[in-house]
Formats: C-alpha cells, sequence, structure tokens
C-alpha cells in the first residue's frame, strides 16, 4: 500500500451523508467509525493474523465482509480502498447490525469483533475500549456537527486523554 493519505470528514462529507441516508444510519456514528478504525486515512490497512486476512481503507472492513456485505464477489481490494466504495461497505455493515442487534453498542462491538461478546467476570464487552471510543467520537460529531470543528475537538480530547494516561 501506499502511505498515509488522510482526509478530512468534510472532504467525505456528500458521500457520508448519501450513505447515512440510503442506508439510515446517522452521519456521527459513520464518522465515529472512520476516526476509530483508520483515523480518515485512505490507504490504512491492519493484517488480522487471526483471520489470515487484512481490514482495509476508511471503516477497515475484511474484503470477505465486504464482497458479503456488497454482494460483489468480485470485489477487490483496491476497490474497497476507494472512500465511496470503503463507506458503503461500512455503512451497510453498520445497518445490517444495527437491524440485527437492535442498539449501538451491541452493533459497534460486532463490527469490532464480530459479535458482541461479553467478558464472564466483568459483563463487560470483551472490546469494551473500543466501544467506548467510538461511542466517544460518535457523542463528539453528534455534538459540534461540523466536521472541521468535531475533528479539532477530538483529536485534542485523544492527545489530552493520551498525556494524562501516560506513566510518570
Amino acid at each position: 500500500m501506499l502511505g498515509a493519505v488522510i482526509l478530512s470528514p468534510a472532504t467525505l462529507d456528500p458521500i457520508i451523508l448519501e450513505m447515512s441516508a440510503k442506508y439510515r444510519i446517522e452521519p456521527a456514528w459513520i464518522k465515529a467509525h472512520i476516526k476509530q478504525e483508520s483515523n480518515w486515512d485512505v490507504n490504512a490497512s491492519r493484517f488480522e493474523a487471526h483471520k489470515g486476512d487484512a481490514s482495509w481503507g476508511l471503516m477497515q472492513l475484511l474484503l470477505a465482509t465486504a464482497k458479503e456485505v456488497l454482494r460483489n464477489p468480485d470485489l477487490t481490494i483496491t476497490q474497497l480502498t476507494q472512500p465511496r466504495v470503503n463507506i458503503e461497505a461500512g455503512t451497510k455493515f453498520l445497518s445490517q447490525l444495527w437491524s440485527r442487534f437492535g442498539n449501538m453498542s451491541d452493533a459497534i462491538a460486532a463490527y469490532n469483533a464480530g459479535s458482541p461478546r461479553l467478558d464472564k467476570k466483568t459483563g463487560k464487552y470483551v472490546n469494551q475500549e473500543y466501544v467506548d471510543n467510538v461511542l466517544k467520537n460518535y457523542k463528539t460529531y453528534k455534538t459540534l456537527g461540523t466536521s472541521v470543528i468535531a475533528e479539532a475537538a477530538i483529536n485534542t480530547r485523544t492527545a489530552v486523554e493520551s498525556a494524562v494516561s501516560m506513566p510518570s
């Protein structure tokens, strides 16, 4: 893959709004996933060793998942990393998970881990930190509304949280 290609939320707003309307998923939720999954990097990829596959693009989808969700067995990695295709696949997948589980937290957990699995000891999601991060991003994008302001606020919050959590 090429190096990082970071796009702003404002650049992607037309696609996000189109997919939001098409699949009935709030734009803030789509943006929250993009922020968490790729930090707006079109070329983001992550090898998933336990699956022998990789996640691709803005919404970090496995190629097999995207092929299934879009019902396109001929979909390629090159196509999946195109913002429109990736955001459509990710948003449609979120919509399917929302329909299946009926609540945002379970859908977020399933998007990341395949299902909303709970830790038997704590009763929390096994990927609780991921779920919490997406929900924080969602609340920020929903509250602030405008992409540029929301992105600046999230970046500031992330930097502050990182600084606070660093060991002394």
